[in-house]
């Protein structure tokens, strides 16, 4: 282990230019039905990273290419000589060179199928074409080519450069270590063959692509860039592509024909490419460079596509997270969980859900047993009820920040305010919408009631911490510091109600709905028997948006709970709850003048309803 640390941590690159390589002597002009092939081009040679590489100490090297079983280029081929290009500081330094090529990569000389001395006075800095005493086939197997170098004196001696592709750089320093490494982050190896048969194509260009997903509202541009490689014999002067939409061929657009800056191969382009918005769509789009130079493009047609996931909506809703935590003060290494909701928390507010079900312990609620059967062991966490993700912060923090680039189908808004002055109920509005219409849809509306700032005391209150005494992470540098079990804690996000957890209530979300309708939901919570709330202003009412079909959470909101009597900011049509119609009533108002309707539409304080109370409304409509 300790001899694979040395190699990476001595491998560098000494830069060197091409003007300085650049010398040729050794050059073998290809005859009838020859050309030199290699994953590494003369583009390669000239590229700003092409330089060379090695370890900082004295090695024996080694270095190979891979041909892949019926290679469709080289896999008829005949190899009859190699050309490797070398350092001019290198030159002096060589105490030996062999050719070799074998079916996997060869740990001695022994059982190698071709091996070659190569007489080293002939080297030169630069290109060095070396003709094979035997010549040999590239047929239906792996084939590994490359080469063995000793030298005398430390050295960087394998030349490389250009763009990473699969194959084309192995390397081992034997003095360091005796493990092969495909080498990604330095190029390609500088070195070809110069083979017989090889079925080099003309116009063919390839692209690695990945459009990942994408979101865009009804109408808006969506232009994305789209990368391509030169695989072909000529110089690509034009492309031409199509779209195909959830690869329905009856959706394929026409060919567009995109001019080049005449590349040459193994070179790249990059060119925009516009996509159609004009509708609704969640599914993938597909990119397909089907002609070079006017001609069929000559790619495999898994190296000429460019794909991704695409959401185009008339509204793009917010995605806010819900991590749902298992924990219990009996729970030696559930602080890491505790420190994992503090740390979303101060890194992402109310953009999450946090929701902490307590198991064992005088915070545990029945109300949450149709989840808690769901755990594997303590501590754990739901995130969306998708994934269950170790409640380590840097675990949880990596799931919010992931699950909040995703697009979600469908939103709620909810408002919570206290329905008695005795503050025993709680008047609940939840408002779902989708961004696609549904027809035999399965969703519901779940809720849950939170408390922050929990206390006790007495030893069920004591939290128990396996982690006193260790070190080694930041996150629990304070609970190292601390004893066995650990009182006087805080605690936050704790679950001390809910209804319809699991599943949401029945009828809470139509089964067939349009695009963008509203549902709304209203509810009167009853906390009487809710006997774990400690302090009734620290509580805040959660509504979770539920796929009954997956289980999934497919979006979350969550509010405070305001007091008995007070209005709900920018309901002005009195049902509880913010939705377009409160805009709509208003919208009336300015026309008509008449208010009878509206509770609160004064929205700016100035004593008259205008167009500023409709802007505020509708951005507390989009969460603003």
């Amino acid at each position: 282990m300790k001899k694979t640390v040395l190699l990476l941590v001595a491998m560098f690159m000494a830069m060197t230019s091409f003007a300085q390589m650049a010398n040729l002597k050794n050059t073998i002009t290809p005859g009838e039905g020859e050309e030199w092939w290699g994953y590494f081009t003369e583009a390669d040679a000239n590229a700003s990273n092409f330089g060379a590489y090695g370890v900082n100490s004295l090695a024996n090297y080694e270095a190979a290419i891979k041909i892949a079983k019926n290679d469709p280029i080289m896999g008829q081929s005949t190899v009859k000589a190699v050309r490797i290009w070398l350092n001019q500081n290198t030159l002096p330094k060589i105490t030996g060179l062999k050719i070799w090529k074998n079916k996997q990569l060869k740990v001695n000389a022994t059982g190698v199928s071709y091996y070659q001395d190569v007489d080293i006075t002939t080297l030169q800095s630069g290109a060095n074409d070396i003709m094979l005493d035997t010549p040999f086939e590239i047929n239906d197997s792996v084939m590994y080519i490359g080469f063995t170098m000793t030298l005398s004196a430390q050295d960087t001696p394998i030349m490389c450069g250009g763009d990473y592709e699969p194959n084309t750089f192995f390397f081992r320093a034997t003095a360091v270590t005796t493990s092969w490494q495909s080498i990604n982050n330095h190029g390609k190896l500088a070195f070809q063959v110069l083979a017989e048969g090889v079925n080099m194509p003309m116009n063919c260009a390839v692209t690695s692509t990945n459009f990942g997903t994408q979101a865009a509202t009804i109408g808006e541009e969506l232009v994305l860039p789209m990368t391509i490689k030169n695989k072909g014999k000529n110089n690509i002067t034009s492309i031409a592509y199509t779209i195909t939409t959830n690869d329905d061929p009856a959706t394929t657009t026409p060919e567009v024909v995109v001019p080049i800056n005449n590349i040459a191969i193994n070179e790249n382009a990059t060119f925009d490419v516009a996509f159609d918005t004009s509708e609704a769509l969640r599914g993938t789009k597909t990119v397909t460079i089907t002609k070079v130079n006017g001609e069929p493009n000559e790619a495999a047609s898994n190296q000429c596509v460019a794909s991704g996931n695409f959401v185009i909506l008339a509204e793009i809703f917010t995605k806010v997270p819900v991590v749902e935590e298992f924990t219990g003060t009996w729970c030696g290494w559930c602080p890491r969980g505790f420190v994992a909701m503090e740390t979303a928390r101060e890194t992402y507010g109310d953009q999450v859900v946090l929701i902490a079900a307590h198991n064992g312990d005088p915070m545990e609620i029945s109300d949450y047993n149709p989840m808690m059967a769901l755990v594997g062991g303590f501590p754990s966490s739901f995130v969306n009820r998708e994934a269950t993700v170790d409640p380590h912060p840097t675990n949880i923090l990596n799931a919010i920040k992931q699950d909040l680039q995703n697009v979600p189908i469908g939103k709620i808004d909810i408002t919570a305010k206290w329905n008695d002055e005795e503050m025993k109920t709680i008047d609940v509005n939840a408002v779902s919408k989708f961004a696609f219409a549904e027809t035999g849809a399965n969703y519901g509306v779940a809720l849950v009631l939170t408390e922050d700032g929990m206390s006790g005391t007495g030893s069920n209150w004591r939290q128990s911490n396996y982690y006193s005494g260790q070190s080694g992470d930041p996150y629990m540098t304070w609970w190292y510091s601390q004893g066995s079990y650990v009182s006087g804690l805080t605690f936050n996000f704790v679950a001390v109600g809910a209804w319809e957890l699991k599943n949401g209530f029945n009828g809470s979300v139509a089964t067939s709905f349009e695009a963008g309708e509203e549902m709304p939901f209203n509810y009167v919570a009853d906390i009487t028997t809710k006997n774990r709330i400690q302090d009734k202003a620290n509580l805040k009412m959660v509504a979770l948006l539920i796929d009954r079909k997956t289980g999934a959470i497919v979006n979350a909101a969550h509010t405070t709970i305001a007091p008995y009597g007070t209005a709900v900011p920018g309901d002005v049509d009195g049902d509880g709850v913010v939705t377009a119609s409160d805009i709509t009533l208003l919208y009336n108002v300015l026309l008509s003048g008449d208010n009878t309707n509206v509770v609160n539409g004064d929205q700016d304080g100035d004593g008259q309803i205008t167009s500023s109370d409709i802007t505020s409304i509708y951005n507390i409509l989009l969460g603003q």
